[in-house]
């Protein structure tokens, strides 16, 4: 890409936009306002930014006219630029322009591109996730804006979508060539809907929020099947560095000078209290610090203050910041983006990956004592992964390109059935630390689903503004060493978050007394009932942080009453809606039948009771009625 920094633009001229083998018509002219040449690769464009003086040029007829100046774009994790070539079914294809778009919690990119056959299209790139649509969309009858949410179905062509996707947007920058005019302010409203791979943009930008869109067809796509060239430099030369290191050296004895190699993390001083973060240039945007927990914006090289936190309370991670990783394709080809075929899953499982970890959030379920550690992990060569930190173990997961089926409480993903487990929960966060990929907010909460396959589990998280689906495995402790080396912390390596609150062993217990209680009023339950329920749930505690204090530091206090997970919890549950069932039922069961004893002589054989204890009858004693013994409980006893 041409040096903007260098005004001697005739000795330096742009390089072409289009391969030489592109039959589409390009007309070049003079900007308006420096000179410089700025050329319109494709006849659908109506503006272009000029390269060298960023001036919004538009186009009339043969002429070109300047109108204002653009912002310049923010620098991300992006490999793609303008200028950039690539090929998808056969057909080729050039970058000609990006629209640089803001929402509430991040940035996404969609780039223009210009087809070999005339064909224009729109790749979307947002959180390191791709979507392809062709064409110029068709105007539709679909609802407006404000008449959809999130999980909303759409039929559009025969095809049921789920709304997946809500926001509005502004423009902060367009660069190269465009169809439309991007000026300041200008806004949007966008919509996505997903069937699996397949896509719909429901895009609002002029018709307005309250009417129809006009609607793109499309599909997620894979970022290798677009089989890109002329990408970033500084990424086209750490993908040659990791190919050639991983095919000459072993996986473990080159992991660190290979992980250096490939991805460097760089500082840049706290806006708020002067701390280092650290984070990998280009490929985050807002940062938290790791001292005073403020929330920053990268702008350029500097770090612009958003917000600031009260204090939060000291966090040991098992994996630090910065924390390199060289890791195999075949351990994580499991957690792709897409279901893959057993042909594209050994293609995937080929080479390795260096990545670095770059950001950790904590977070605890909200009304719970259940909380865990989530470690993002960012690579050159393979965008961004996430690892959990959980009382059970820990995870590799990935965020899904491919929308799962959800059906009557089960989703339907790479032809497997996925059980739901649970109604839904939220989670918060309580703490974060380093560079994440969109804006990361201490008491952030989202609404979680888990659905279950084997031991594998996709987890929706949905907001007001999107629903996404994650895909986890469980990751045996021996490949977490295997990838991390000396930067795994063994003293919190199997540090599990089921010691690091307290209470939850007595308020399963409290709950359970005052249920008891509440059915012994009512129904004459059974304590004996209740006291055995008591034991188990202690019982069920016990044993479980038993079997966690191998896994813990000295420094954690550990036993039944600091123990907590969401196993023993639900257990727990179980086992205090089963008593309450058995109490109630022995409580009415004792009750004297309408054709039993009088009712003076009844109420006299009860003592005053309703503590139920054991079955009447049993035993082979006799009432005092003479008879054989009462059929239902007594009080065990009244009876003389």
């Amino acid at each position: 890409m041409t040096d903007k920094s260098n005004p001697s633009y005739k000795d330096n001229p742009a390089a072409p936009k289009l391969p030489s083998n592109f039959n589409v018509l390009t007309f070049t002219a003079a900007c308006p306002s420096c000179g410089a040449p700025v050329e319109f690769a494709s006849p659908g464009s109506v503006m272009a930014v000029c390269e060298y003086c960023q001036t919004t040029v538009l186009r009339d007829g043969d002429a070109l006219k300047a109108q204002g100046k653009q912002s310049l774009t923010i620098e991300d994790y992006s490999p793609i630029q303008i200028g950039s070539v690539g090929s998808i079914d056969g057909t080729d294809f050039a970058v000609i322009g990006r629209v640089q778009l803001q929402y509430g919690q991040g940035v996404w990119n969609e780039w223009y591109l210009q087809f070999a056959d005339g064909l224009i299209g729109w790749l979307s790139e947002a959180l390191g996730l791709y979507a392809l649509t062709l064409g110029e969309g068709e105007q539709s009858n679909l609802p407006a804006y404000d008449n959809l949410a999130i999980n909303d179905s759409i039929s559009f062509d025969g095809v049921n979508y789920q709304v997946s996707d809500r926001r509005e947007a502004y423009a902060i920058a367009g660069e190269g060539e465009l169809p439309f005019i991007v000026g300041e302010g200008w806004q949007t409203w966008v919509i996505d809907a997903r069937y699996k791979r397949k896509l719909i943009s429901l895009d609002y930008a002029e018709s307005g929020s309250g009417q129809s869109p006009v609607v793109h067809q499309g599909e997620a796509i894979d970022f290798a099947a677009l089989n890109f060239q002329l990408l970033k430099d500084d990424r086209q030369l750490n993908e040659q560095v990791s190919v050639n290191q991983a095919g000459a050296m072993g996986q473990r004895d080159s992991q660190s000078k290979a992980s250096g190699n490939s991805v460097k993390i760089s500082k840049i001083e706290c806006p708020n209290c002067g701390s280092p973060i650290p984070y990998v240039a280009g490929a985050t945007e807002y940062l938290v610090c790791p001292a005073c927990h403020s929330e920053s914006k990268l702008t350029g090289s500097t770090a612009e203050l958003i917000a600031m936190h009260s204090t939060m309370h000291h966090f040991d991670s098992s994996l630090p910041l910065g924390a390199k990783a060289r890791i195999p394709a075949e351990d994580i080809v499991g957690v792709s983006e897409f279901a893959l075929t057993e042909s594209d899953r050994a293609t995937a499982a080929q080479g390795y990956h260096d990545y670095v970890v770059i950001g950790i959030m904590r977070l605890q379920e909200v009304g719970e004592f259940a909380s865990w550690t989530e470690y993002l992990l960012y690579s050159l060569t393979d965008g961004f992964l996430w690892l959990s930190e959980e009382s059970r173990g820990w995870f590799v997961a990935r965020v899904l390109s491919e929308m799962p089926v959800s059906e009557r409480g089960q989703l339907h993903y790479d032809d497997r059935q996925w059980r739901q487990v649970d109604s839904g929960y939220r989670n918060r966060v309580t703490f974060a630390m380093g560079a994440f990929n969109w804006q990361v907010k201490t008491d952030d909460s989202d609404l979680l689903i888990d659905y279950t396959s084997g031991d594998e589990v996709i987890t929706s998280e949905q907001t007001e503004r999107e629903i996404t689906y994650t895909h986890a495995m469980p990751l045996p402790y021996h490949k977490l060493e295997q990838w991390f080396g000396s930067y795994l912390q063994t003293e919190n390596a199997h540090e599990r978050s089921g010691f690091s609150e307290q209470g939850s062993l007595k308020k399963m217990l409290t709950w359970h007394a005052i249920l008891q209680v509440a059915v012994w009023l009512l129904a004459g339950g059974s304590i004996i009932v209740g006291i055995i329920g008591a034991i188990l749930i202690y019982i069920i505690y016990f044993r479980a942080s038993e079997a966690e204090k191998d896994y813990v530091s000295a420094e954690v206090e550990t036993g039944p009453f600091n123990y907590h997970s969401a196993g023993t919890q639900g257990i727990s549950v179980v086992i205090i809606a089963l008593a309450l069932i058995v109490s109630f039922m022995m409580g009415v069961a004792s009750k004297p039948s309408p054709t039993g004893p009088n009712p003076d002589e009844e109420s006299a054989t009860r003592g005053g009771g309703g503590i139920i204890i054991i079955p009447g009858g049993m035993g082979g004693g006799n009432n005092n009625n003479g008879g054989s013994g009462r059929t239902g409980y007594s009080s065990g006893g009244a009876h003389k």
